[in-house]
């Protein structure tokens, strides 16, 4: 649906961001519909409150496995308490902190997942381990130094740029 609203220009995704507003209202203006802004809103709605749902859920079994309490009564006020409070908390005093999270968890957190992490796993299972398969890569060892090497390359680029050390353009 985005693909219609213009990059630049007086309507568009680029002035919805300097002005702070969410790009549905560039396409609202684009189609000249209230249901797309509508539909985008409740669409963003339950995209986080199912997501924060299961956050929730998980951490609240995790801590209570991790600092073995009870999930009766009073352990689960206390358990709501861990999780409910620090976010809160964080929420007023850092309004913004949420979306910087989620640059340096996209920009870093991506890296380590899908570069770092699958190259130190082979790593470990191939030659640590010694474990065999029937699965191949091409290039061996070297091969997989390159892809941590890369991996943190591409950390200390993006980490050089998040605060400045080089310019963006």
């Amino acid at each position: 649906m985005l693909g219609i609203v213009p990059v630049d220009g007086p309507v568009s995704i680029h002035s919805m961001l300097r002005n702070g507003q969410p790009a549905s209202q560039a396409l609202k203006a684009v189609i000249q519909s209230d249901s797309v802004v509508a539909f985008s809103q409740t669409f963003a709605f339950c995209a986080i409150a199912t997501s924060y749902l299961g956050v929730i859920l998980g951490l609240f079994d995790f801590l209570a496995d991790g600092f073995n309490i009870k999930k009766t009564g009073h352990g689960k006020i206390i358990l709501c308490s861990f999780i409910f409070i620090p976010p809160f908390i964080m929420a007023i005093l850092f309004p913004k902190i949420f979306l910087s999270a989620l640059s340096y968890a996209g920009s870093f957190g991506c890296v380590i997942l899908f570069v770092i992490l699958p190259a130190l796993m082979l790593w470990s299972n191939r030659y640590r381990h010694k474990l065999k398969s029937a699965f191949t890569t091409f290039g061996g060892k070297p091969s997989l130094i390159f892809m941590v090497l890369l991996g943190l390359a591409v950390i200390v680029l993006q980490f050089l740029l998040t605060f400045k050390v080089i310019p963006t353009s």
